[in-house]
């Protein structure tokens, strides 16, 4: 019996709704929260080094309760080195951010230089550089069930880690994300580096369990759309799409091998 068209319905439905069987963390909160039950071996068993990436991702997008974390981790020598000068750092950004607690443990260090986190490089600035960018990604994509070297290829080929690109089909930023495909995988600022960066993941790691863990078809659909690949039972016949496939293909088959 084909079950075709009850898996072209499922992504229709899916589609319309908004709907992803995709469970990983969507916000900075959420990221957080995961952070904290790992830390605190909440539930789950305790991976310090996690729970620091983590807090990184949340950290990253202006989460100011994860930088009061980091602070203290660093502070603590709580899964990392002992550094004053890393927890001075996240604790002022905190501060900034209105978070009071980090004010009373910044009087614990009033001598102490900071310093930033060479681990988690904070987005000062709206155009980072492909190392910035790398850095990101490397901390994301595991979260995503995804091979890092994938993604930075498929944002060498959307925007060649151009962080303001704009295209004429007003796709936005470094993962090319349409405002509908933004706003169906929750990201809050489309223009926003990191935001951008982690709706195009989410979407392609959706897309991934979409069509089997297919990378041809999944790539495919980012570019057309799933309905299209699932309307041609395969990579349309679409010369920019498969065009697009094969590039991408290429790049990620070679970083592989690098």
């Amino acid at each position: 019996m084909d079950h075709g068209w009850i898996r072209h319905l499922a992504i229709v439905v899916a589609f319309a709704t908004g709907a992803s069987a995709f469970a990983a963390p969507q916000r900075p909160a959420e990221f957080r929260d995961l952070a904290t039950r790992l830390a605190n071996a909440e539930g789950i068993p305790r991976d310090l080094a996690r729970a620091r990436q983590l807090y990184c991702i949340a950290a990253l997008q202006g989460d100011a309760e994860s930088m009061y974390h980091l602070g203290r981790m660093y502070l603590d020598g709580r899964g990392v080195a002992q550094d004053d000068g890393l927890a001075k750092e996240w604790l002022l950004r905190a501060q900034r951010k209105g978070d009071v607690y980090a004010g009373r443990l910044l009087k614990l260090l009033p001598s102490t230089a900071a310093r930033r986190d060479p681990l988690c490089i904070p987005n000062d600035h709206s155009h980072p550089t492909r190392r910035q960018i790398t850095t990101w990604v490397t901390l994301l994509a595991p979260e995503y069930q995804l091979d890092p070297k994938l993604v930075l290829s498929v944002i060498a080929a959307e925007s060649n880690f151009n962080a303001r690109a704009l295209s004429h089909r007003n796709a936005h930023g470094l993962m090319q994300l349409i405002p509908r495909t933004a706003q169906r995988f929750h990201v809050t600022d489309i223009w926003h580096p990191i935001d951008n960066l982690r709706g195009g993941m989410a979407y392609l790691s959706w897309l991934m369990d979409t069509f089997d863990q297919n990378i041809a078809l999944s790539l495919a659909a980012y570019n057309a759309g799933e309905l299209a690949v699932q309307r041609y039972g395969g990579i349309p016949p679409f010369p920019e799409t498969q065009a697009y496939v094969k590039r991408i293909l290429a790049s990620y088959q070679s970083d592989r091998r690098q």
